[in-house]
């Protein structure tokens, strides 16, 4: 879904989803087949009606998880005046650690996930094809230390105890403390 109040951007979008045509059979640009079949739109028009709830559930999920896990990895932090939705529920621990952890939380019936294990500025195409040659430290350092843990509506208190004893538990027995 595209959202804008930009008339340029609007066209753009209408043109690219649909084969890069404006009137029919007549390809002005490359473009691609986007175009949303009645069974989805009605499928997300539903889903939609349940977004604050899911919402509502992943806060509270995230909220259990930083309560039990603070002691034992960095957890999240939301500025104050400001919502998390946690589409993603993402700690950081040492990198020298990270991959262990993983392995470990997937032996423990937990799944994970490095979501964007290289960062944008390293991507083959940004560097080969554009030409990036910049460092950006942190982003560099959280790619190697971040790791995203379940927090979908879907979780019971049992999935969540779960993920918490897990993650305490390969930290104390293999873990480091993680050095801000």
């Amino acid at each position: 879904m595209i959202t804008t109040n930009d008339d340029f951007i609007e066209e753009k979008c209408r043109v690219i989803r649909q084969h890069g045509m404006r009137r029919r059979y007549f390809h002005d640009e490359l473009g691609f087949n986007f175009r949303m079949t009645d069974v989805h739109a009605a499928i997300g028009l539903e889903q939609i009606k349940k977004l604050t709830h899911f919402n509502q559930s992943r806060q509270s999920n995230a909220r259990y998880l930083n309560d039990h896990l603070e002691d034992s990895v960095k957890t999240p932090s939301v500025p104050e005046g400001c919502e998390h939705v946690y589409h993603q529920y993402t700690v950081r621990v040492a990198s020298s650690i990270r991959d262990e952890l993983r392995e470990y939380l997937q032996e423990h019936g937990v799944g994970s996930e490095v979501y964007y294990p290289v960062p944008v500025h390293k991507q083959d195409f940004y560097v080969n094809e554009l030409g990036y040659q910049v460092s950006f430290p942190e982003t560099e350092r959280a790619s190697e230390e971040v790791l995203s843990l379940p927090v979908h509506p879907a979780l019971s208190q049992k999935d969540l105890n779960t993920i918490v004893t897990s993650v305490k538990e390969f930290m104390l027995n293999y873990g480091e403390k993680f050095d801000d």
